[in-house]
């Protein structure tokens, strides 16, 4: 379960919502432009819908923050390693939130 909350969902969801639906070219800082603003937003309230099994607010409102951090680390550097790396940084917190309780 670790290597799927870490790794797995990591990689797949970065590929899908960062890359493939905003349609962001592998380069880094590219012009903003021809409504790619419009698919970046997008792009990071879907991810929020998709994890809609989280019910609370403040936690869809947290998973809006984590997708916007991660589509502008994916603008800003070109690649998915960042996003990626962020968003399994974000899965661990909030594993050890969740033993927390």
């Amino acid at each position: 379960m670790l290597v799927t909350v870490i790794l797995v969902a990591p990689i797949s969801e970065e590929l899908l919502f960062r890359h493939v639906l905003p349609g962001l070219p592998a380069e880094p800082a590219p012009k903003i432009g021809q409504g790619i603003w419009v698919r970046m937003i997008l792009s990071a309230l879907l991810f929020m819908l998709v994890h809609s099994q989280y019910q609370q607010t403040s936690t869809l409102l947290l998973m809006l923050w984590v997708a916007i951090v991660c589509t502008a680390a994916r603008w800003k550097t070109g690649g998915l390693a960042l996003p990626v790396g962020l968003h399994g940084f974000a899965s661990v917190l909030a594993l050890g939130f969740q033993l927390l309780r």
